[in-house]
C-alpha cells in the first residue's frame, strides 16, 4: 500500500520523544495490517479484537508526541501509562490535535470495543447460528470495522508525514484519502 511505502522511508527528527511516539503510531499501522490479514483469512473475531488496540496505539502516539510531559514519557517507557480517557482529556477537543475525533469515537464505541477485545457477548453472539457454532459477522459490521481501521491508518500517516515535515506527502495523502478509504471494501 502507498501509505506503507511512504512511511517506511520517512526520515524523522532524531529525538527520544519522536522515536517513542512514532513507534506507537507504527504499532497502530501494524494492527491495521493484521486486521486486513485476519479478515482475508475469515478470522473475523480476532480482527474485531484488534480495533480497540489499534485506536489506543494511535492515541498513545498522539499523546506521547505532543502532550505527555517528560516524566510521563519516561514513566511510559517503564510501563506506566494513563488510561485512555486521561490521554484523550490531555490531548483535548481541538480538531487539529486529533482529540475531537478520538473523544467521539471512544465514547461511541468503547463498550462494544471492550466486549470485542475481551471475548464478551458481542463476540460470542456472532458465533451462534441456526446450524452450529461458527463465525457469523454481518457484512455491514465488517465494512464498519474496515472503514474505522483505514481511518486510523490515514490519521497515523498524516501524523508521520507532519513529523517528517513532508508537505508533499501530506497533500498527496489528502488527495488519495478517498481511494484509501475505499481500498479495503469487502469482496462478496
Amino acid at each position: 500500500m502507498w501509505i506503507h511505502e511512504q512511511t517506511n522511508e520517512l526520515i524523522l527528527p532524531n529525538s527520544e520523544r519522536i522515536r517513542i511516539g512514532a513507534a506507537a503510531l507504527h504499532l497502530a499501522q501494524e494492527h491495521h495490517d493484521a486486521i486486513i490479514t485476519l479478515i482475508d483469512k475469515l478470522l473475523y473475531g480476532s480482527a474485531f479484537a484488534l480495533i480497540r488496540v489499534q485506536l489506543e496505539a494511535y492515541a498513545h502516539g498522539l499523546w506521547l508526541l505532543n502532550f505527555a510531559t517528560d516524566t510521563e514519557l519516561q514513566n511510559f517507557m517503564k510501563g506506566t501509562c494513563p488510561k485512555l480517557e486521561q490521554m484523550i482529556k490531555k490531548i483535548g477537543n481541538a480538531p487539529e490535535t486529533g482529540g475531537a475525533w478520538l473523544k467521539v469515537n471512544k465514547e461511541t464505541n468503547s463498550p462494544q470495543f471492550n466486549q470485542l477485545t475481551h471475548g464478551g457477548a458481542s463476540q460470542v453472539i456472532r458465533r451462534i447460528t441456526e446450524v452450529g457454532i461458527e463465525s457469523s459477522y454481518p457484512d455491514d459490521e465488517l465494512a464498519r470495522l474496515l472503514d474505522f481501521s483505514v481511518e486510523i491508518e490515514i490519521r497515523v500517516a498524516a501524523e508521520l508525514f507532519a513529523l517528517a515535515d513532508m508537505e508533499t506527502l501530506l497533500a498527496e495523502l489528502e488527495k488519495q484519502a478517498t481511494v484509501f478509504r475505499n481500498s479495503h471494501k469487502l469482496n462478496p
